[in-house]
């Protein structure tokens, strides 16, 4: 009997482990999404080929993001690309780097998602230990631009860096994504995710990509 390829074993493994997930999301607390559009912005533009874009140092973290939210908003209308699929891993994330990708693969938009904080609840040595996590840290706070400028890049790289993250724990995130339109490199849409009761990041994953891929659905950024 043939034994299957590497890549197909892999393919199977990966799609199991997103099964899980979900079914793990699915049996846990649905995270509070809120969105709005920027004042001004046309209510009637959609998107067919956005850029995602993970706002994280961590290049594994950042693409694990990208990936997962990639597959859940391509569809027959949405051909979405994951800026890690162009970027290598030694390239550093600026708007110079988006704007060059968005040049090349003609998108229309990008999706810059952010962590705005995190806290992870774990027990070592019977005590609690609650730290951020720097899975896609956000310095500034509000709905202002503050420490990112123009598709939501950093624009000090000495200070876009983050904390050990805590694996193996329960924790909430308030994950911020921002739209821009690329035309005029303009944000005209936000949305804000509160999620709790995090058992592990891949599951922190499987409850927050689909809530931002379902909630630019429903406002028909995407189709």
């Amino acid at each position: 009997m043939k034994r299957p390829s590497t890549a197909h074993a892999s393919r199977a493994y990966r799609f199991i482990a997103l099964a899980a997930a979900a079914a793990l999301a699915a049996c846990s607390s649905r995270p509070v999404v809120k969105s709005d559009w920027v004042d001004n912005a046309v209510r009637s533009q959609t998107f067919s080929r956005p850029l995602v874009v993970g706002v994280s140092p961590d290049y594994s973290q950042r693409c694990n993001f990208e990936f997962w939210l990639v597959r859940d908003l391509r569809s027959e209308n949405v051909q979405a690309d994951a800026s890690c699929s162009y970027m290598p891993k030694d390239e550093p994330l600026s708007r110079a780097a988006i704007e060059r990708l968005v040049a090349a693969q003609h998108n229309d938009a990008v999706l810059a998602t952010s962590l705005v904080n995190a806290a992870w609840r774990s027990k070592e040595g019977g005590t609690f230990d609650t730290r951020s996590t720097g899975s896609y840290k956000y310095v500034a706070s509000g709905w202002d631009t503050g420490f990112y400028g123009g598709y939501g890049m950093p624009v000090d790289v000495y200070e876009f860096k983050t904390l050990p993250s805590i694996t193996n724990a329960r924790g909430q995130a308030h994950v911020l994504t921002k739209v821009y339109e690329t035309k005029a490199a303009a944000l005209v849409y936000t949305i804000d995710i509160k999620a709790r009761d995090i058992e592990s990041s891949q599951l922190g994953l499987a409850m927050i990509t689909p809530a931002i891929a379902e909630r630019l659905q429903r406002d028909g950024l995407v189709r």
